[in-house]
């Protein structure tokens, strides 16, 4: 193999090596965002909306999956609401790709917020209460 090819491989395996964890962990929590926005609006439809019962239910599950409720942004549909009423419950977040550390603060700084993507999830049903 020659020289400017090893140097191409190179660069592809910095390229997974780097990135590759980031976009696991992106991944992760776009899942789990998905998944507590669909638990959230399953408890708000079968419960006529945001009550203090669902409430409480959907902080245990953001426990649960490790969230820390001050990190995310969540609205949701507030209050009582009967059918053929709509919930909504949206849940956002900022998730930073720490590949680009490796290449030292400075380099991390000039990056500004490019760095961080959005992880978020969301959902809407019908409400079931009549």
């Amino acid at each position: 193999m020659q020289t400017p090819e090893k140097l191409i491989w190179m660069f592809i395996l910095m390229f997974f090596l780097f990135f590759v964890p980031d976009m696991v962990s992106y991944g992760q929590w776009s899942w789990k965002a998905r998944e507590v926005s669909d638990f959230a609006v399953e408890k708000m439809a079968s419960g006529g909306g945001w009550t203090t019962d669902v409430e409480t239910k959907v902080y245990g599950k953001l426990d649960s999956e490790g969230f820390k409720p001050e990190d995310w942004n969540m609205s949701h549909t507030e209050g009582l609401v009967r059918a053929p009423g709509i919930v909504q419950f949206h849940i956002s977040s900022k998730y930073k790709v720490k590949a680009f550390g490796v290449f030292g603060d400075k380099f991390e700084k000039s990056m500004g917020d490019s760095i961080y993507l959005t992880v978020q999830g969301s959902q809407q049903m019908a409400a079931q209460i009549y």
